[in-house]
């Protein structure tokens, strides 16, 4: 009944275009259920605030409230919110007079953090993983039959949506930084092992096991590491008064790779074939490495202060102490010396007081503050 020599009437109705029409719709599900959480949020108090300031006094009492919901007591929601305060005073003295796209990339400390975040966000596409999912059910379906190659690139979203679970906990205790390099050498080992399979005999069994392995396993260590990491790195990496402008060009990196790559690969699969391609894929995860390796510094639970601190500390200082932080891995947990030093990855501060004041919590920070203060104030 619907085959390609059917009208567009017959093609366009209920019987034929049900199907995709069902497949097109199914990706509202989520983004709907996501929409209806967005209402049971809190606003943003940095938000209130900066609407406070512009002359609406009702809204320091909302940001208050909005703070209360985030913040384990009222003193603290109290604390913060007078430090948003006098935080915003010095934003605006910052931002007076000053081009701040230009200072994005003449400033070494915003220059490092937005090469840091382009990196992982261009990473995340020339890695691959959008291809198979774009083109997973044509890629699969020589290999397994048009049905079963459906069913197949199903099992691939599926596995990308589980092992990003795991990220929830990882990202902040183990680290993004550890995350990226633990798992890149594994998708170049399983981009390799699928463009491998691509060589074997068409439609063997060897042939299909061999793809759908390398594709899998693929997913398996993507969703928990390249996944979710670039977001959340390009989002706390840059100063706040830089960090719309640092953000908007990350994302703008993403997507246009995400691009590239999509138009690319019918291409690539024509001239090279698909081994071709996920072999190119493959290469590109092992200059990734170490990319991540020299580039991108770790911010695992770090304040704004001391992610100032790491990204004031040069490229070339950071490069030597990874080739130093390798070497040990290497010696302490494969070859056993437990003896072995880790390497320290000096921060320049200006003195030995200033680099105690950047560890101490807020709490104690504030107190030290005073400590200093009353002695002049006496003077």
């Amino acid at each position: 009944m619907c085959n390609k020599t059917s009208s567009r009437e017959t093609l366009l109705s209920v019987q034929c275009s049900l199907n995709w029409r069902l497949m097109l719709a199914s990706p509202m599900l989520l983004p709907l259920i996501a929409a209806a959480y967005v209402f049971t949020l809190p606003e943003s108090p940095r938000w209130l605030l900066l609407k406070a300031r512009q002359g609406k006094t009702a809204y320091y009492e909302k940001a208050f409230r909005s703070l209360c919901r985030l913040r384990h007591s009222r003193l603290q929601a109290a604390r913060d919110l007078f430090l948003m305060h006098h935080l915003l005073d010095g934003e605006e003295k910052i931002k007076q007079n000053r081009n701040r796209f230009v200072e994005l990339w003449s400033v070494d400390r915003n220059r490092r953090a937005l090469v840091a975040s382009l990196v992982v966000m261009f990473l995340q596409q020339i890695c691959g993983v959008n291809v198979m999912a774009f083109y997973s059910s044509e890629i699969l379906s020589p290999v397994l039959g048009d049905k079963a190659g459906l069913l197949a690139s199903m099992g691939f979203g599926i596995l990308n949506f589980l092992f990003a679970l795991p990220a929830v906990y990882t990202i902040d205790t183990f680290g993004r930084r550890n995350l990226l390099l633990c798992t890149y050498p594994f998708l170049a080992f399983f981009q390799l092992l699928t463009a491998m399979g691509f060589l074997l005999p068409a439609q063997s069994h060897s042939q299909t096991g061999l793809v759908l392995t390398g594709m899998y396993l693929f997913s398996v260590f993507y969703s928990p590491g390249q996944g979710p990491v670039p977001f959340v790195y390009s989002a706390e990496s840059m100063p706040l008064y830089v960090r719309d402008l640092g953000m908007s060009m990350a994302t703008a990196t993403l997507w246009f790779f995400n691009f590239l790559l999509a138009v690319t690969f019918p291409r690539f699969q024509y001239s090279f074939g698909n081994s071709g391609a996920f072999g190119y894929y493959a290469a590109w995860c092992v200059v990734g490495w170490f990319m991540i390796l020299f580039l991108v510094p770790e911010t695992k639970n770090l304040t704004l202060e001391q992610l100032d601190a790491r990204f004031s500390i040069p490229t070339r200082t950071h490069a030597r102490w990874a080739v130093k932080e390798v070497v040990f891995v290497i010696q302490y947990y494969l070859f056993g010396r437990k003896g072995t030093s880790r390497p320290v990855l000096s921060v320049p501060t200006e003195s030995e007081a200033e680099t105690v004041m950047r560890r101490l919590p807020p709490r104690k920070l504030s107190t030290e503050i005073e400590q200093k203060e009353v002695p002049n104030a006496e003077a």
